[in-house]
């Protein structure tokens, strides 16, 4: 498959800014290459653009894991502002990516730096002008890398968070109608 699909993780406290600008730079060296999945709301500035689209909200954790294991993301984006509400928070979505083999790129917070062992699990990125273009760039280059931090995320996360991920991500029936 040529277009590789990223997921964006919502941050309901504001992604950092540079991630939009990365993202930019990422689409204009990579056009017709990627597509941006933004889950909730699309921020006003990549509204119209060609490679955004609109990730459902599912309120059901096992429709949710269910979506992302069948969809075929490439990569996850979980980007996280250092806020007390954010740094609060537990390290989900690197649960989610590593149950549904989706290679992830997270925020160098707490949160994540915790969990997430760089280069093996996931990357990890400062909130700065050009870590998220490095890093996405990266994995969508380096198959390898790609693949092997989605196997061993997933492998982390079955001995921390069970079987139970695993089972309702890929389990065989549809959640969704119409799925």
């Amino acid at each position: 498959r040529q277009v590789r699909r990223l997921l964006l993780a919502p941050d309901y406290e504001g992604r950092p800014l540079c991630l939009g600008c990365d993202w930019e730079k990422l689409v204009e060296l990579y056009p017709n290459a990627v597509e941006m999945y933004w889950w909730g709301e699309v921020p006003a500035e990549f509204h119209h653009h060609p490679s955004t689209r609109l990730a459902p909200i599912l309120h059901d954790y096992s429709q949710y894991l269910h979506y992302l294991s069948q969809e075929g993301f490439d990569i996850g984006l979980a980007p996280l502002t250092p806020t007390s509400f954010n740094l609060s928070k537990t390290n989900t979505k690197f649960r989610d990516y590593g149950a549904c083999r989706i290679p992830g790129i997270y925020s160098d917070v707490e949160v994540y730096s915790c969990c997430v062992d760089h280069e093996k699990t996931g990357l990890l990125v400062r909130n700065t002008p050009g870590t998220w273009f490095d890093a996405m760039q990266r994995l969508l280059i380096d198959i390898e890398l790609r693949e092997q931090s989605d196997s061993s995320a997933r492998l982390v996360t079955l001995s921390t968070s069970g079987a139970y991920l695993a089972r309702i991500a890929f389990q065989s029936t549809p959640c969704m109608a119409g799925s």
